[in-house]
Order: structure tokens, then sequence, then C-alpha cells
């Protein structure tokens, strides 16, 4: 059965935006972030023969409390226009990539500034 991996998504974006370094991270740090850094979870996933998908929530969080939404709805902007429309994902079986919804803003435990939105991943059988 195939599947969306999450370390594939990863090394896609690390390769098309090359300023993130290693701060695309499956699930959460285990250490402190020095800058901005994403996210990603697997929400649910649908194994059905006539459609295929994994939904996944990114979490672009900001460091610290000086980083702005401004800043983070750019890096959610990137992201986007890398992973939707008819980009050549193929090389982890996708072959369409949807934002799901909209993003939502917000904070998180420790007062850092958070958006998150959820991309649907449609693959092969």
């Amino acid at each position: 059965m195939k599947q969306v991996e999450p370390k594939n998504i990863i090394a896609y974006l690390n390769t098309k935006i090359t300023w993130l370094g290693n701060r695309i991270i499956f699930w959460l740090p285990i250490e402190e972030q020095s800058g901005i850094y994403l996210t990603l979870n697997i929400l649910t996933e649908s194994q059905a023969d006539y459609s295929k998908w994994t939904l996944f929530e990114f979490a672009f969080i900001g460091h610290n409390e000086e980083v702005s939404f401004e800043d983070l709805l750019a890096f959610r902007k990137l992201v986007s226009n890398e992973l939707i429309g008819n980009k050549d994902l193929s090389g982890f079986y996708v072959y369409w990539c949807s934002e799901d919804g909209g993003f939502i803003n917000w904070y998180d435990e420790k007062n850092r500034k958070v958006i998150k939105q959820n991309y649907r991943f449609y693959f092969t059988k």
C-alpha cells in the first residue's frame, strides 16, 4: 500500500525552500528552534479505491513572541506555492495537492504565534 510519507514532503520542501535548513519537522520538535519553523502532522487518510489521500496539518510557528503573523503568512505562501497545483510531486506518489479550507491563526502555550493550514495530498494506487 502506497502512502504519502512525511519525510518525502520534508525532503521536497527542503530542496525548494533552502533557507529553512532543518526546521521542517514531523510531529513536534525535540528541542527549541532558533527561527521560524514548520511542523507536519497527519490528521487522516483515505485508502478508498476511488480516492486515496492524506490530510496533513502544517503549523507555521514563530520561535519567539517577536515573530509577526505577516512573517508566518509569507512563509505559508511560500509553502503553498510549492505544493498547490500542477507541481511535480510524483517523487512521492502525489498527483495533486490542495489547501483544505482556510488557515487559522492562534497562539500556542508559550505565547508564540502559529498559523495552521491543512493540505490534502492525493496519491496513486
